[in-house]
């Protein structure tokens, strides 16, 4: 089987979350190619080991009969295709998806529609694709990062579509793409740690503001280093290479309610653990995702629950506890079955053995 992935987009604070997925597909799968957009080898280059590239740069095409034509003539050898980081735009989510309609209309219209503005050409482009592989019947996996991504069957048909998602959720299957590279790339032990907590994390929108309580008051703690990003007062953005160096020096971390309210923050968690640092979780976190995927992992978990209130005196005084939940979490079933190589391998090839959907 012939299998292709795909890279809709990503910033370089993401570029370590790109590199794991890709090095695990690759790892994983016998055939894989990269489709690649960029004229540049950035993407190429995150592959730890050699990867078959075929290029979609499409910036000299000037109609979307041309572009539709070139990934044709791309895709029809594959037999199935994932799509990596396919938000594609951050606006661009469940709820806010007024540009595929665009797109899906006024092509047809106007075949040079949106063609002299780089920017929109290069979304819509994207979303060619991901329309061609639904036209030439081929199954399509995406891989899904965050879960307001667009499930892109709402506006395409396919023969098979499946987003695949760290957790069970109702919109998508499990999946293992992250975890066995974080661990093969990240190293770390317990006497590096030079920090009581760190945690750093976004607030634009406000059921975020408890995030600012919790700023003022871990203020002036010495160890401890709680940053934000509001894109106001708190400008500084953390890349993730960085964020993990202060992960892998810090005691403890805090995990907190995703904007998803019903999902939960695992590859903060897996990060955590991975990085031998204790994930704090508050307790208006939903687990039932953890709960329905690694039952085993989410009986461990609880026993890292905090209120807001609780949480200063806890990474205060109760490091030896909450290093050997961590350490049991490391010898569960479930993280082994997410962490290891071979298990991983079995994984996909049963998804693709699997032609039933």
């Amino acid at each position: 089987m012939k299998v292709a992935v795909v890279v809709g987009s990503y910033s370089p604070i993401e570029e370590n979350w790109i590199k794991n997925i890709l090095n695990t597909l690759n790892k994983s799968i016998d055939d894989l190619t990269l489709l690649d957009f960029n004229k540049s080898n950035k993407v190429e280059k995150l592959f730890e080991d050699e990867c078959k590239v075929k290029k979609l740069d499409v910036s000299s095409l000037n109609s979307w009969k041309e572009i539709i034509k070139k990934y044709e003539n791309v895709l029809e050898e594959f037999d199935a295709i994932f799509l990596v980081r396919f938000v594609i735009i951050t606006g661009l989510k469940k709820g806010k998806d007024n540009q595929v309609y665009n797109w899906i209309k006024k092509h047809k219209e106007n075949d040079n529609y949106s063609m002299n503005y780089v920017s929109m050409k290069t979304i819509y482009s994207r979303l060619a694709l991901v329309s061609v592989a639904g036209e030439l019947n081929k199954r399509v996996f995406h891989i899904v990062i965050d879960p307001q991504e667009l499930s892109y069957d709402n506006y395409f048909k396919f023969k098979e579509y499946r987003r695949i998602f760290q957790l069970k959720r109702d919109d998508a299957i499990y999946g293992p793409y992250y975890e066995y590279c974080l661990c093969k790339y990240n190293k770390v032990s317990s006497e590096d740690k030079e920090k009581l907590l760190f945690f750093i994390g976004t607030a634009l929108s406000e059921d975020r503001n408890f995030l600012y309580d919790l700023y003022e008051d871990f203020k002036g703690h010495e160890g401890i280093y709680f940053g934000l990003y509001d894109g106001k007062k708190f400008k500084e953005r953390v890349p993730q290479r960085q964020y993990f160096e202060e992960l892998k020096k810090a005691k403890y971390t805090v995990i907190i309610k995703a904007y998803d309210a019903t999902s939960f923050s695992m590859t903060r968690f897996m990060e955590a653990i991975v990085l031998d640092c204790i994930p704090l979780i508050l307790d208006d976190v939903c687990l039932d995702e953890l709960k329905n995927t690694f039952e085993d992992m989410y009986k461990l978990a609880l026993k890292l629950v905090v209120s807001k209130e609780e949480l200063c005196n806890r990474v205060s005084t109760n490091f030896d506890n909450d290093h050997k939940i961590l350490e049991e979490i490391k010898a569960c079933k479930s993280y082994k079955k997410i962490t290891t190589l071979e298990k991983v391998k079995a994984y996909y090839k049963k998804l693709l053995e699997d032609k039933n959907g």
